[in-house]
């Protein structure tokens, strides 16, 4: 599918909601093609990425490949991509890490953030995003304002977070970006991107009044408030509800607005009486 003139995107059908609606790899270049994520190591992914570049010409090539983070879903494909267009690897030197597994680190150049990824049509920006990675980036072309997400901004639903205070620093600092079209690592292309970001920010903070809403009740485990707070939400999704709940407890927990008593999964938390933050 054509976003411009010089970007296409491989939209690879899911069913799981973990990857909602399809996982996505971009083409971004007029000649000397970048490619934004690899997909998962299985051959219908490769098989897409093949008729994409069979579709775009043999005048074409793929020159550089470039990670948003080290999921598999996103970095898996890498080993073929090498083997069948041979292009220069990027990354954050994180991802670089865990990609090694499959690639040899030598093969990749470190995305630096603030620095910039080059292709024959644009100009990116690299923005080191952690939260829902300790490696995710975004890359964005300020001089059209397209921003591409990863999993850090998904096309549909919202993202599984491992640390909630760098996600929502991270969210603050694509927001002043002001982007108007996001490309993300899942699900449709979006339009009005800053009130998607602004959206985002705003769906965190509502989360974490839940909880609270939730505790004023008196203590509770994660997987009591999970029942609550996501009772309208695909059971699927729940497992990644814990971890999400146990983000925002543990930031409350660091505020001195939560304790918890026991470990485990039958840890039971309860406010502690110190005012909360007003939204």
């Amino acid at each position: 599918m054509k976003i411009r003139d010089d970007i296409r995107v491989v939209q690879v059908p899911e069913t799981t909601p973990m990857r909602p609606v399809s996982t996505n790899i971009y083409f971004v270049g007029r000649w000397s093609l970048t490619m934004i994520d690899s997909g998962v190591r299985e051959d219908r992914y490769s098989q897409a990425i093949f008729k994409e570049m069979m579709a775009l010409g043999r005048r074409r090539s793929v020159a550089q490949c470039a990670i948003t983070h080290s999921h598999p879903d996103h970095r898996g494909g890498l080993p073929w991509v090498l083997a069948t267009a041979g292009p220069r690897l990027f990354a954050h030197p994180g991802a670089i890490i865990i990609a090694s597994s499959d690639v040899a680190a030598e093969r990749f150049t470190p995305l630096k953030d603030g620095g910039t990824l080059e292709t024959d049509s644009a100009r990116f920006e690299v923005h080191h995003t952690p939260g829902h990675s300790a490696d995710s980036v975004c890359f964005f072309d300020r001089e059209r304002r397209i921003l591409f997400t990863g999993d850090t901004i998904l096309g549909m639903g919202t993202t599984l977070v491992n640390d909630l205070p760098d996600y929502m620093a991270s969210l603050d600092r694509l927001l002043a970006l002001e982007p108007e079209t996001i490309c993300p690592g899942h699900g449709p292309i979006l339009e009005e991107g800053t009130r998607v970001i602004a959206g985002y920010i705003a769906h965190r903070n509502q989360r974490e009044q839940q909880v609270l809403d939730a505790l004023r009740r008196g203590p509770q485990t994660v997987t009591r408030l999970v029942s609550q707070i996501y009772a309208g939400v695909d059971k699927r999704l729940h497992k990644p509800a814990r971890m999400n709940v146990r983000q925002h407890l543990a930031k409350l927990e660091h505020e001195g607005k939560v304790r918890a008593e026991g470990s485990g999964y039958r840890a039971r938390f309860e406010l502690t009486g110190k005012p909360a933050p007003s939204h």
